[in-house]
């Protein structure tokens, strides 16, 4: 779903805003979406789409809040039925995450990853 996500809403959008814009999207985290193991059951808690797009670490600071104000502008509430903001504090509340790629070298690599 967060691949459809990106290729379906993000990309476009950053394509259109930010034709210039050089970054990688992917989904790094823990989550069985991550790992290949959704059900049923993994949708009653924070489920939807969601991924993380790097920039590279000089064009974050310029880039990133105006990044985040055109996808807050431009996103619709939900995807294939899922909200695109979290419905709970218990994570960043929206599921388009901006990070510098030096935040990838702070990240455990125990975690999983696909890249778009």
């Amino acid at each position: 779903m967060s691949q459809r996500f990106y290729e379906n809403l993000v990309e476009p959008i950053l394509k259109e805003h930010f034709p210039d814009l050089s970054y990688t999207a992917c989904r790094i985290g823990l989550g069985s979406e991550v790992l290949g193991y959704d059900t049923e059951i993994s949708a009653d808690h924070d489920y939807g789409p969601c991924l993380q797009v790097i920039l590279a670490e000089e064009r974050f600071p310029a880039a990133a809040v105006q990044i985040m104000d055109v996808l807050d502008s431009v996103l619709p509430a939900t995807f294939e039925g899922w909200a695109v903001h979290y419905p709970t504090n218990v994570r960043p509340p929206k599921r388009v995450c901006l990070a510098p790629i030096t935040a990838l070298k702070s990240t455990r690599l125990l975690l999983g990853a696909i890249v778009f």
